[in-house]
Protein backbone atom coordinates (compact mmCIF):
# COMPACT_ATOMS: atom_id res chain seq x y z
CA UNK A 1 0.00 0.00 0.00
CA UNK A 2 1.53 3.47 -1.31
CA UNK A 3 2.24 6.45 1.83
CA UNK A 4 -0.32 8.34 0.84
CA UNK A 5 -3.20 5.67 1.01
CA UNK A 6 -1.52 4.16 4.19
CA UNK A 7 -1.98 7.95 5.82
CA UNK A 8 -5.60 8.67 4.95
CA UNK A 9 -6.18 4.90 6.88
CA UNK A 10 -4.40 5.93 9.89
CA UNK A 11 -5.88 9.42 9.64
CA UNK A 12 -9.39 7.56 10.12
CA UNK A 13 -8.08 6.65 13.71
CA UNK A 14 -7.36 10.14 14.65
CA UNK A 15 -9.44 11.84 17.12
CA UNK A 16 -12.63 13.47 16.08
CA UNK A 17 -13.20 16.48 18.64
CA UNK A 18 -8.93 17.55 19.20
CA UNK A 19 -6.21 18.34 17.38
CA UNK A 20 -3.61 15.18 17.02
CA UNK A 21 -1.00 14.65 19.69
CA UNK A 22 2.37 12.99 19.95
CA UNK A 23 0.52 10.40 21.37
CA UNK A 24 -1.37 9.59 18.05
CA UNK A 25 2.01 9.47 16.78
CA UNK A 26 3.48 6.97 19.47
CA UNK A 27 0.27 5.11 18.52
CA UNK A 28 1.37 5.02 14.37
CA UNK A 29 5.06 3.99 15.81
CA UNK A 30 3.58 0.91 17.74
CA UNK A 31 1.23 -0.15 15.16
CA UNK A 32 3.57 0.72 11.68
CA UNK A 33 7.18 1.55 12.37
CA UNK A 34 8.02 1.83 9.04
CA UNK A 35 5.05 4.47 8.12
CA UNK A 36 6.17 6.44 11.32
CA UNK A 37 9.74 7.05 9.70
CA UNK A 38 7.84 7.87 6.49
CA UNK A 39 5.90 10.77 8.01
CA UNK A 40 8.59 13.21 8.47
CA UNK A 41 9.48 12.80 4.96
CA UNK A 42 6.21 12.42 3.12
CA UNK A 43 5.68 14.69 -0.23
CA UNK A 44 3.26 17.87 0.62
CA UNK A 45 0.89 16.35 -2.05
CA UNK A 46 0.49 13.23 -0.13
CA UNK A 47 -1.19 15.29 3.18
CA UNK A 48 -4.58 16.00 2.78
CA UNK A 49 -6.16 18.03 5.44
CA UNK A 50 -5.06 19.89 8.93
CA UNK A 51 -4.98 16.71 11.12
CA UNK A 52 -2.70 14.81 8.37
CA UNK A 53 -0.91 17.67 8.35
CA UNK A 54 -0.37 18.43 12.05
CA UNK A 55 0.64 14.80 12.37
CA UNK A 56 3.35 15.31 10.01
CA UNK A 57 4.64 18.21 11.52
CA UNK A 58 4.74 16.09 15.02
CA UNK A 59 7.12 13.74 13.32
CA UNK A 60 9.24 16.27 11.53
CA UNK A 61 9.89 17.79 15.18
CA UNK A 62 10.47 14.98 16.68
CA UNK A 63 13.18 14.20 13.75
CA UNK A 64 14.65 17.50 14.26
CA UNK A 65 14.98 16.54 18.21
CA UNK A 66 16.46 13.35 17.32
CA UNK A 67 19.16 15.24 15.44
CA UNK A 68 19.89 18.16 17.79
CA UNK A 69 19.13 16.89 21.51
CA UNK A 70 16.45 18.04 23.55
CA UNK A 71 15.23 17.76 27.22
CA UNK A 72 12.24 17.75 29.27
CA UNK A 73 10.83 20.96 30.67
CA UNK A 74 7.25 22.42 31.61
CA UNK A 75 5.83 25.75 30.18
CA UNK A 76 2.77 26.82 31.40
CA UNK A 77 2.05 23.12 33.39
CA UNK A 78 2.70 21.06 30.47
CA UNK A 79 5.35 19.05 29.65
CA UNK A 80 7.80 20.22 26.47
CA UNK A 81 10.62 18.21 24.95
CA UNK A 82 12.53 21.57 23.75
CA UNK A 83 15.19 20.73 21.25
CA UNK A 84 18.71 22.54 21.69
CA UNK A 85 18.85 24.21 18.78
CA UNK A 86 14.81 25.07 18.73
CA UNK A 87 11.65 23.24 18.15
CA UNK A 88 9.10 22.33 20.99
CA UNK A 89 7.05 19.00 21.14
CA UNK A 90 4.40 19.38 23.71
CA UNK A 91 3.64 15.88 25.80
CA UNK A 92 0.45 14.76 26.12
CA UNK A 93 1.33 11.52 28.34
CA UNK A 94 4.37 12.25 30.41
CA UNK A 95 5.71 8.35 31.06
CA UNK A 96 5.09 6.59 27.80
CA UNK A 97 5.58 10.04 25.64
CA UNK A 98 8.95 10.58 27.07
CA UNK A 99 9.67 6.93 27.10
CA UNK A 100 9.16 6.54 23.07
CA UNK A 101 11.55 9.66 23.05
CA UNK A 102 14.34 7.87 25.06
CA UNK A 103 13.76 5.06 22.81
CA UNK A 104 14.21 6.54 19.78
CA UNK A 105 17.03 8.92 21.06
CA UNK A 106 18.85 5.50 22.09
CA UNK A 107 17.67 3.52 19.68
CA UNK A 108 16.96 1.01 21.87
CA UNK A 109 13.57 -0.12 20.08
CA UNK A 110 16.04 -2.11 18.11
CA UNK A 111 16.32 -4.87 20.90
CA UNK A 112 19.34 -5.65 22.64
CA UNK A 113 22.46 -4.70 20.40
CA UNK A 114 21.76 -0.63 19.61
CA UNK A 115 23.23 0.91 16.95
CA UNK A 116 25.24 3.97 17.23
CA UNK A 117 24.72 7.20 15.70
CA UNK A 118 26.43 5.82 12.13
CA UNK A 119 26.07 1.71 13.53
CA UNK A 120 24.45 -0.76 11.36
CA UNK A 121 21.98 0.75 8.98
CA UNK A 122 18.17 0.52 9.43
CA UNK A 123 15.37 0.92 6.50
CA UNK A 124 16.10 3.56 3.89
CA UNK A 125 13.06 5.76 6.02
CA UNK A 126 14.54 5.66 8.83
CA UNK A 127 18.17 6.01 7.86
CA UNK A 128 15.88 9.57 6.12
CA UNK A 129 14.29 10.62 10.05
CA UNK A 130 17.55 10.77 11.70
CA UNK A 131 20.10 11.75 9.13
CA UNK A 132 18.20 12.93 5.82
CA UNK A 133 18.61 16.50 4.32
CA UNK A 134 15.35 18.10 4.69
CA UNK A 135 14.25 21.73 3.92
CA UNK A 136 11.85 21.92 6.62
CA UNK A 137 14.79 21.45 9.37
CA UNK A 138 15.59 25.00 9.80
CA UNK A 139 11.83 26.39 10.03
CA UNK A 140 11.38 23.65 13.16
CA UNK A 141 13.88 24.86 14.65
CA UNK A 142 13.13 28.63 14.54
CA UNK A 143 9.14 27.97 15.17
CA UNK A 144 7.77 29.56 18.22
CA UNK A 145 5.86 28.31 21.06
CA UNK A 146 2.90 30.20 22.24
CA UNK A 147 1.02 30.15 25.47
CA UNK A 148 -1.83 31.35 27.44
CA UNK A 149 -0.94 34.29 30.03
CA UNK A 150 -2.00 32.94 33.69
CA UNK A 151 -4.68 35.63 33.98
CA UNK A 152 -6.20 34.99 30.43
CA UNK A 153 -6.10 31.35 31.41
CA UNK A 154 -8.31 31.88 34.25
CA UNK A 155 -10.77 33.76 32.54
CA UNK A 156 -11.58 30.97 30.26
CA UNK A 157 -12.45 28.82 32.82
CA UNK A 158 -14.26 31.99 35.35
CA UNK A 159 -17.26 32.21 33.47
CA UNK A 160 -16.72 32.60 29.83
CA UNK A 161 -18.75 31.08 27.26
CA UNK A 162 -18.31 27.46 27.42
CA UNK A 163 -17.39 27.07 23.85
CA UNK A 164 -14.67 29.78 24.02
CA UNK A 165 -12.96 26.56 26.21
CA UNK A 166 -13.64 24.07 23.19
CA UNK A 167 -12.08 26.34 20.56
CA UNK A 168 -9.24 26.94 22.13
CA UNK A 169 -8.00 23.61 23.37
CA UNK A 170 -9.07 22.85 19.43
CA UNK A 171 -9.53 25.60 17.00
CA UNK A 172 -6.83 27.47 18.37
CA UNK A 173 -4.40 24.74 18.21
CA UNK A 174 -5.60 24.00 14.63
CA UNK A 175 -4.86 27.17 13.19
CA UNK A 176 -1.53 28.17 14.81
CA UNK A 177 -0.08 24.95 13.34
CA UNK A 178 -2.08 25.15 9.88
CA UNK A 179 -2.20 28.86 9.10
CA UNK A 180 -3.58 30.08 5.86
CA UNK A 181 -3.10 33.77 6.81
CA UNK A 182 -1.11 36.12 8.89
CA UNK A 183 -1.63 39.71 10.15
CA UNK A 184 1.56 41.71 11.38
CA UNK A 185 1.03 44.46 13.65
CA UNK A 186 -2.04 44.42 15.95
CA UNK A 187 -2.49 48.16 17.50
CA UNK A 188 -0.60 51.32 15.87
CA UNK A 189 1.41 51.71 19.10
CA UNK A 190 2.69 49.58 22.12
CA UNK A 191 3.97 46.29 22.87
CA UNK A 192 1.62 44.66 20.59
CA UNK A 193 2.53 46.64 17.83
CA UNK A 194 4.40 43.91 17.14
CA UNK A 195 1.46 40.95 17.97
CA UNK A 196 -0.17 38.65 14.86
CA UNK A 197 -3.16 37.34 14.44
CA UNK A 198 -3.29 33.43 12.67
CA UNK A 199 -6.11 33.15 10.52
CA UNK A 200 -6.85 29.29 9.24
CA UNK A 201 -9.63 27.07 8.91
CA UNK A 202 -10.04 24.63 11.42
CA UNK A 203 -12.39 21.20 11.15
CA UNK A 204 -14.75 21.99 13.61
CA UNK A 205 -17.12 24.91 14.87
CA UNK A 206 -18.12 24.39 19.11
CA UNK A 207 -21.31 24.95 20.77
CA UNK A 208 -21.49 25.58 24.60
CA UNK A 209 -22.94 21.85 25.11
CA UNK A 210 -20.04 20.61 23.77
CA UNK A 211 -21.19 19.55 20.72
CA UNK A 212 -19.69 20.47 17.19
CA UNK A 213 -20.62 21.49 13.19
CA UNK A 214 -19.02 21.88 10.23
CA UNK A 215 -17.21 25.46 10.16
CA UNK A 216 -19.53 28.44 9.23
CA UNK A 217 -19.50 29.27 5.95
CA UNK A 218 -17.28 32.55 4.51
CA UNK A 219 -14.98 32.15 7.62
CA UNK A 220 -11.94 32.19 9.17
CA UNK A 221 -10.86 31.69 12.75
CA UNK A 222 -8.34 34.06 14.01
CA UNK A 223 -6.30 33.55 17.20
CA UNK A 224 -4.52 36.96 18.18
CA UNK A 225 -0.82 36.62 19.95
CA UNK A 226 1.47 39.46 21.32
CA UNK A 227 5.01 39.76 20.29
CA UNK A 228 6.46 37.10 23.32
CA UNK A 229 3.99 34.56 22.57
CA UNK A 230 0.86 35.11 24.29
CA UNK A 231 -2.67 34.08 23.00
CA UNK A 232 -5.28 36.10 24.16
CA UNK A 233 -8.25 36.33 21.87
CA UNK A 234 -9.68 34.09 19.57
CA UNK A 235 -12.40 34.20 17.41
CA UNK A 236 -14.46 33.26 14.33
CA UNK A 237 -13.85 36.26 12.09
CA UNK A 238 -15.63 37.04 7.90
CA UNK A 239 -12.98 35.59 5.85
CA UNK A 240 -13.62 39.01 3.54
CA UNK A 241 -12.19 41.19 6.32
CA UNK A 242 -8.40 38.92 6.43
CA UNK A 243 -7.82 38.76 2.74
CA UNK A 244 -4.02 39.24 1.92
CA UNK A 245 -5.23 41.64 -1.26
CA UNK A 246 -6.85 44.16 1.36
CA UNK A 247 -4.71 47.49 1.43
CA UNK A 248 -3.43 48.25 4.94
CA UNK A 249 -4.61 50.80 7.11
CA UNK A 250 -3.35 52.58 10.31
CA UNK A 251 -5.79 50.53 12.34
CA UNK A 252 -5.69 46.75 10.70
CA UNK A 253 -2.68 44.59 10.51
CA UNK A 254 -1.36 43.93 7.54
CA UNK A 255 -2.10 40.87 6.16
CA UNK A 256 0.14 38.40 3.91
CA UNK A 257 -0.54 34.60 2.98
CA UNK A 258 1.55 32.37 5.55
CA UNK A 259 4.60 30.73 5.39
CA UNK A 260 6.61 27.37 6.90
CA UNK A 261 8.41 30.23 9.35
CA UNK A 262 4.93 30.96 10.85
CA UNK A 263 3.93 27.84 11.72
CA UNK A 264 3.69 27.64 15.73
CA UNK A 265 2.70 25.37 18.79
CA UNK A 266 0.04 26.16 21.31
CA UNK A 267 -0.01 24.95 24.65
CA UNK A 268 -2.93 25.10 26.79
CA UNK A 269 -1.48 23.41 30.27
CA UNK A 270 -2.66 26.08 32.40
CA UNK A 271 -6.30 25.84 30.96
CA UNK A 272 -6.47 22.24 31.03
CA UNK A 273 -5.62 22.30 34.62
CA UNK A 274 -8.44 24.27 35.76
CA UNK A 275 -12.02 23.55 35.73
CA UNK A 276 -14.82 25.13 34.14
CA UNK A 277 -17.18 27.47 36.06
CA UNK A 278 -21.31 28.61 34.75
CA UNK A 279 -21.20 31.27 32.66
CA UNK A 280 -21.07 34.61 34.36
CA UNK A 281 -22.83 37.48 32.64
CA UNK A 282 -21.18 40.89 32.71
CA UNK A 283 -18.24 39.55 34.26
CA UNK A 284 -15.35 41.73 32.44
CA UNK A 285 -12.09 40.98 32.71
CA UNK A 286 -8.81 42.75 31.48
CA UNK A 287 -5.98 40.99 29.47
CA UNK A 288 -2.53 41.98 29.78
CA UNK A 289 -1.36 40.44 26.88
CA UNK A 290 -3.38 42.53 25.09
CA UNK A 291 -4.42 45.44 26.65
CA UNK A 292 -7.81 44.84 26.12
CA UNK A 293 -11.07 44.25 28.46
CA UNK A 294 -14.02 41.48 27.28
CA UNK A 295 -17.40 41.07 28.81
CA UNK A 296 -20.46 39.20 27.66
CA UNK A 297 -23.89 39.66 28.43
CA UNK A 298 -25.77 36.33 26.93
CA UNK A 299 -24.36 33.11 26.93
CA UNK A 300 -24.44 32.80 22.89
CA UNK A 301 -22.32 31.28 20.22
CA UNK A 302 -20.94 34.31 18.48
CA UNK A 303 -17.99 35.83 15.96
CA UNK A 304 -16.07 39.15 15.91
CA UNK A 305 -17.50 41.90 14.14
CA UNK A 306 -14.83 45.29 14.51
CA UNK A 307 -16.42 48.48 14.76
CA UNK A 308 -13.42 50.77 15.31
CA UNK A 309 -9.86 50.88 16.64
CA UNK A 310 -10.92 50.30 20.16
CA UNK A 311 -14.04 48.06 19.94
CA UNK A 312 -14.84 44.63 18.89
CA UNK A 313 -18.52 43.27 19.07
CA UNK A 314 -19.49 39.73 19.45
CA UNK A 315 -22.23 39.29 17.15
CA UNK A 316 -24.46 35.98 17.56
CA UNK A 317 -24.59 33.28 15.08
CA UNK A 318 -28.44 32.88 15.71
CA UNK A 319 -30.28 36.41 15.48
CA UNK A 320 -27.43 38.52 14.60
CA UNK A 321 -27.59 40.46 18.07
CA UNK A 322 -24.61 42.18 20.00
CA UNK A 323 -23.67 39.42 22.82
CA UNK A 324 -20.91 40.74 24.30
CA UNK A 325 -17.74 43.66 23.13
CA UNK A 326 -14.19 43.46 23.73
CA UNK A 327 -12.87 47.30 24.07
CA UNK A 328 -8.92 47.98 22.87
CA UNK A 329 -6.30 50.39 24.31
CA UNK A 330 -7.05 50.29 27.56
CA UNK A 331 -3.99 52.32 28.81
CA UNK A 332 -5.15 54.92 26.34
CA UNK A 333 -8.53 54.99 27.70
CA UNK A 334 -7.66 54.72 31.16
CA UNK A 335 -5.32 57.94 30.90
CA UNK A 336 -8.73 59.76 29.83
CA UNK A 337 -10.86 58.14 32.57
CA UNK A 338 -7.67 58.92 35.45
CA UNK A 339 -8.15 62.53 34.09
CA UNK A 340 -11.71 63.05 34.15
CA UNK A 341 -11.63 61.45 37.25
CA UNK A 342 -9.70 64.60 39.28
CA UNK A 343 -12.52 66.66 37.65
CA UNK A 344 -14.76 66.95 40.87
CA UNK A 345 -18.12 67.31 38.69
CA UNK A 346 -17.84 64.12 36.38
CA UNK A 347 -18.21 61.90 39.13
CA UNK A 348 -15.96 59.24 37.73
CA UNK A 349 -14.89 57.25 40.42
CA UNK A 350 -11.24 54.91 40.85
CA UNK A 351 -10.20 52.78 43.19
CA UNK A 352 -6.49 52.51 43.20
CA UNK A 353 -5.04 49.77 45.66
CA UNK A 354 -1.58 48.42 46.42
CA UNK A 355 -1.83 45.80 42.98
CA UNK A 356 -5.03 46.90 40.93
CA UNK A 357 -7.06 49.85 39.86
CA UNK A 358 -11.13 49.37 39.78
CA UNK A 359 -13.82 50.56 37.67
CA UNK A 360 -16.22 50.88 36.26
CA UNK A 361 -16.61 49.55 32.62
CA UNK A 362 -18.77 52.09 32.03
CA UNK A 363 -16.32 54.76 32.11
CA UNK A 364 -13.85 53.07 30.01
CA UNK A 365 -17.11 52.87 27.44
CA UNK A 366 -17.49 56.96 27.95
CA UNK A 367 -13.86 57.33 26.96
CA UNK A 368 -14.19 55.53 23.75
CA UNK A 369 -17.06 57.06 23.20
CA UNK A 370 -15.15 60.18 23.73
CA UNK A 371 -12.26 59.13 21.10
CA UNK A 372 -14.08 57.30 18.77
CA UNK A 373 -17.50 59.86 17.80
CA UNK A 374 -18.39 61.69 15.16
CA UNK A 375 -15.18 60.74 13.86
CA UNK A 376 -16.23 57.20 12.14
CA UNK A 377 -18.52 55.39 14.51
CA UNK A 378 -22.56 56.09 14.00
CA UNK A 379 -23.94 57.80 16.63
CA UNK A 380 -26.94 55.61 16.65
CA UNK A 381 -25.28 52.19 17.07
CA UNK A 382 -22.85 53.97 19.78
CA UNK A 383 -25.73 55.11 21.68
CA UNK A 384 -27.61 51.15 21.72
CA UNK A 385 -24.22 49.43 23.02
CA UNK A 386 -23.94 52.04 25.53
CA UNK A 387 -28.28 51.32 26.69
CA UNK A 388 -27.37 47.47 26.63
CA UNK A 389 -24.02 48.52 29.34
CA UNK A 390 -26.35 50.54 32.10
CA UNK A 391 -29.29 48.47 31.44
CA UNK A 392 -26.78 45.27 32.29
CA UNK A 393 -24.74 46.95 34.54
CA UNK A 394 -21.83 45.10 34.56
CA UNK A 395 -19.36 43.83 37.26
CA UNK A 396 -16.28 46.90 37.80
CA UNK A 397 -13.35 46.08 35.86
CA UNK A 398 -10.16 45.12 37.71
CA UNK A 399 -6.92 46.15 36.18
CA UNK A 400 -3.03 45.20 37.31
CA UNK A 401 -2.04 48.67 38.84
CA UNK A 402 1.40 48.32 36.57
CA UNK A 403 -0.41 47.61 33.27
CA UNK A 404 -2.19 50.71 32.75
CA UNK A 405 0.79 52.89 33.87
CA UNK A 406 3.12 50.96 31.38
CA UNK A 407 1.37 49.81 28.10
CA UNK A 408 2.15 53.09 26.32
CA UNK A 409 5.02 54.50 27.99
CA UNK A 410 7.42 53.14 25.37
Amino acid sequence: MEIGAKLLEFEKKLPQSQPPSFADLRNLFEQDREVFFELAGVEDKHVVGNSLRMLVRLARITAVLMRDGFELVTRSNQYIAEGTRGGFLPIVDADADARLLERLWSKSYLGDEPRGLRGAKGTVAEEQFFYGDFAWIDPIRRMRLLRIDPMDASAVTNGLPAYHRFQLLDCAREVVSCPLIIGDGLRTDGSLKKGQAYYGRPKRRWFNDGTTSEPPPGMLFAVYVDAEGSVFDWDWKCETECAPTSLATPTLPRFRDATPDDVAELIVGNVLSQPSKPFHSGHPWYSVAGDCVFCYFENREAYEERVDQFLTKYTSFNGNECVGFKLKYVGRLFELVDKWSKEEDEGIKIHVGLDNITLDLEFLMRAWLARSLPKRLPLAAAMKLMEKVEERKPEKVVIPRDAVTSVYTS
